[in-house]
């Protein structure tokens, strides 16, 4: 027999127990205070579900904290009402729930700690002030944590920065890895802000995510060695909409994403950085490789007038470019002698003064599967439904995607990591923030000197 901590309007909340899991009565609980602190194992995790799928309800003010380890929390609908749900402890998961309260400031959901899970349920209609979705990386510990096959839909316009829908750490702790994954994600109407995803830690990694008619960015705001592969961008020409958004940060890597009819905004932005800000420091031994970008208004704009450096050691390869108007590809706002262009493929008439790039260059029409990209299909029949247990936790899942994209990137001659261009920064060991110098350091002397960085802290 298991217990459960909880105060509420209703005193208790009404179930049946047996084993290890709690099925909860068909009703309206309002004004939920619940603590969860049972320990489960992995094997036998901690069951707290609805009875009947789409028949419990928590509405008013709804507050809910899993501090146990191995607690699933399932098949409930929080609506109507205000509140926070915490994700502590660790190896932890909310799966196939529904999320559409809107009476009060977010954030709605607040994860914290190790291997902690989030996947196939419902956000929606959320307008209010704070990130809706928030991840707090408190600590140079990986995190492990897993966002995957949800769907965030209608997130309204806000009046300036804190509307994000999601937001992957805070700018103190940007520098250590946090080694997170968001994935198979639907965000449909997120319009907050620019950022749609603000993402502030190092190692994490953007797997197959779909982006919908939204305002705004996926944004690499801080951190280091971040991933972005396989999503796609399918904004339909609504205003602010992009891309990918690199703001700060070196040894990222930005592979076969797909952009389509983004508007007025950049599909893909490589931002200056400063020489006075370690959180904001220039782009640097970043890889841009093999991406599409399908009739968007600007393609790629690099460098910004808000920062003096301008990204340096950075590598635009094997993308393909294809675009019905005369409006321009590029947009340079800085110095790019030390960016390198190669054999990127273009089907547009306005490429500017870019060295070595050939226009028209495409002699049959370009042939690509869109399923290739973003996630899978994730309708609301996948929401309210039966536990998923496919052992997809944390640690060992990062390690599966992580070796599997990189393994698919460097089989391919084309994209060997240590080219003569971009140095691979080994993506098992944290790569560190580059000096804020103008002085030109070669990729190998600069691993070299790294190495001995870290070998020489680890004595200390």
């Amino acid at each position: 027999m298991i217990s459960i901590i909880t105060t509420s309007s209703m005193n208790s909340l009404p179930s049946f127990t047996y084993e290890n899991t709690i099925l909860l009565d068909d009703g309206i609980y309002t004004n939920v205070n619940l603590t969860i602190d049972n320990v489960g194992t992995v094997t036998n995790p901690i069951i707290i579900k609805a009875k009947n799928n789409g028949k419990v309800f928590f509405s008013g003010s709804v507050n809910v904290s899993i501090t146990g380890q191995y607690v699933i929390l399932s098949n409930i609908i929080f609506t109507n009402g205000n509140g926070s749900i915490q994700l502590k402890g660790s190896n932890n998961r909310i799966t196939n729930c529904e999320f559409s309260l809107n009476d009060g400031d977010g954030p709605i959901l607040t994860i914290t700690k190790y291997n902690n899970r989030v996947d196939h349920n419902i956000f929606k209609d959320f307008s209010n002030f704070n990130p809706w979705v928030q991840v707090l990386h408190e600590d140079d510990t990986p995190d492990y944590i897993l966002i995957d096959s949800n769907i965030f839909m209608n997130r309204k316009k806000g009046t300036g920065n804190g509307f994000e829908t999601i937001r992957f750490g805070l700018s103190g702790t940007s520098l250590s890895p946090s080694r997170s994954v968001v994935e198979n994600n639907i965000f449909e109407n997120c319009n907050g802000e620019i950022e749609i995803v603000s993402n502030k830690a190092g190692g994490n990694i953007y797997h197959k995510n779909t982006f919908k008619t939204s305002y705004g960015s996926l944004t690499l705001r801080h951190g280091n060695k971040v991933i972005v592969a396989k999503n796609k961008f399918l904004q339909d020409n609504v205003p602010d909409a992009g891309g990918v958004r690199v703001a700060a940060g070196s040894g990222h890597t930005i592979y076969n994403n797909i952009f389509q009819n983004t508007n007025n905004r950049a599909a893909l932005i490589i931002n200056s950085g400063s020489n006075g800000d370690i959180y904001n420091i220039q782009v640097s031994y970043s890889k841009f490789l093999k991406n599409i970008f399908l009739n968007c208004s600007l393609d790629i704009m690099i460098g910004s007038t808000q920062f003096p450096l301008s990204p340096r050691e950075c590598l635009i390869k094997d993308n393909v470019i294809i675009k019905n108007t005369n409006n321009p590809v590029y947009q340079i706002n800085s110095d790019i002698s030390k960016i390198y262009f190669q054999d990127n493929i273009y089907k547009a008439t306005n490429i500017g003064n870019i060295q070595n790039q050939k226009i028209n260059d495409l002699q049959t029409e370009f042939q690509y599967n869109i399923s290739d990209f973003g996630s899978s299909e994730i309708g609301t029949t996948n929401v309210l439904n039966d536990i998923i247990f496919d052992n997809k936790y944390g640690n060992e899942y990062f390690s599966i995607l992580n070796k599997t994209i990189f393994d698919e990137i460097s089989s391919n001659n084309n994209y060997h990591f240590n080219s003569q261009y971009v140095n691979d920064v080994n993506n098992d060991v944290e790569f560190l923030s580059l000096p804020s110098s103008t002085t030109e350091i070669y990729p190998s002397f600069f691993t070299f000197i790294l190495v001995c960085i870290v070998s020489i802290k680890s004595l200390l």
